[in-house]
């Protein structure tokens, strides 16, 4: 599986769930749901956190391994095994950072809230 669409079809097959049903989960329209899930349109992370909640998956499992993800090969988080909805809400939330020209200090201390997230899910 090498898209995020592929991905969430397989999930949705797996679970057996309609597209209604997971767009009652999400408070969405079906339509919108059937275009992501389809490729029509790609999600906002906040609809992926969504998305993950109602099939009952991670955030990671949607969009592969952190290595395939810019924000987390920016936190240096390569090749960790897949991540949660927490941290990529905090990636997302570096990428938001980044863009508004914050310093290194800044980005290295949300390096370190990730990191200190990842382990402390995995204790």
């Amino acid at each position: 599986m090498t898209t995020i669409s592929e991905r969430l079809s397989y999930f949705r097959k797996k679970r057996g769930l309609k597209y209604r049903e997971i767009a009652q989960k999400m408070g969405k329209g079906e339509s919108q749901v059937q275009r992501w899930f389809r490729g029509e349109n790609t999600p906002e992370v906040e609809h992926l956190v969504m998305i993950a909640g109602a099939l009952g998956v991670t955030v990671g499992d949607l969009i592969g391994a952190p290595g395939d993800h810019d924000c987390a090969r920016a936190l240096g988080l390569e090749g960790v095994a897949p991540i949660t909805n927490e941290e990529v809400l905090l990636i997302e939330m570096h990428r938001e950072l980044e863009l508004r020209g914050l310093g290194a200090e800044t980005i290295a201390l949300i390096r370190k809230m990730v990191v200190r997230i990842r382990d402390d899910n995995r204790e």
